[in-house]
């Protein structure tokens, strides 16, 4: 969630990340959405990875079969939030397609499997859970942080050249300097390294 922020120390999910609502509420509701997002399909992806495209050596359809995954999950979950949750759907329904498309989702999925792929099985999906959910997490932080960060440019006067999407990654660009500082931490190899 720190160490290795998804956002902020990876690079990884900028583009949906830089267009983030600016209500605070939104941003929750999208990122509570990443972390269920990622919860799921990290879990479903290693399962299909271990037992299905290990057990056949067919690795190289990992990418495409977690992109299957990702956008069942979302419509599975937009369905559902939909049925049993309509004021729900109200407020997610809008960013939705964006978390489909999220390369955070699908970099998530592919770095747990990689770097567990040679681990005992109880082990590494343990392992695979807690990257999951600590990266949906670190998402969720990054969402949050930005929507404050928004809110408060609102209130300031900001040069011309500078509005809209330079001044977010130039935020996004300090926010990432400061969560350098955490990288003494621990360390979690997410590349198998």
């Amino acid at each position: 969630m720190l160490v290795n922020n998804i956002v902020f120390v990876l690079m990884i999910g900028v583009c949906p990340f830089c267009a983030l609502p600016k209500k605070m509420s939104q941003s929750l509701g999208m990122g509570f959405t990443v972390v269920g997002v990622m919860a799921l399909t990290g879990t479903i992806s290693y399962a299909i990875n271990r037992y299905v495209l290990m057990q056949n050596n067919l690795f190289y359809l990992q990418t495409m079969v977690f992109i299957m995954v990702i956008v069942i999950t979302v419509q599975l979950i937009e369905l559902s939030v939909e049925k049993f949750w309509p004021s729900a759907y109200e407020s997610i329904s809008s960013f939705l397609p964006s978390i489909t498309t999220n390369c955070a989702v699908l970099a998530v999925c592919i770095m747990a499997n990689n770097a567990l792929s040679n681990q005992h099985h109880a082990s590494s999906f343990a392992k695979s859970t807690v990257i999951n959910v600590g990266c949906g997490f670190g998402y969720l932080l990054a969402v949050i942080l930005m929507a404050g960060i928004k809110r408060k440019l609102e209130m300031t006067e900001i040069p011309k050249a500078f509005r809209g999407l330079p001044i977010a990654l130039l935020s996004a660009g300090l926010v990432s300097l400061a969560f350098m500082g955490f990288s003494g931490l621990t360390f979690i190899p997410l590349f198998g390294g």
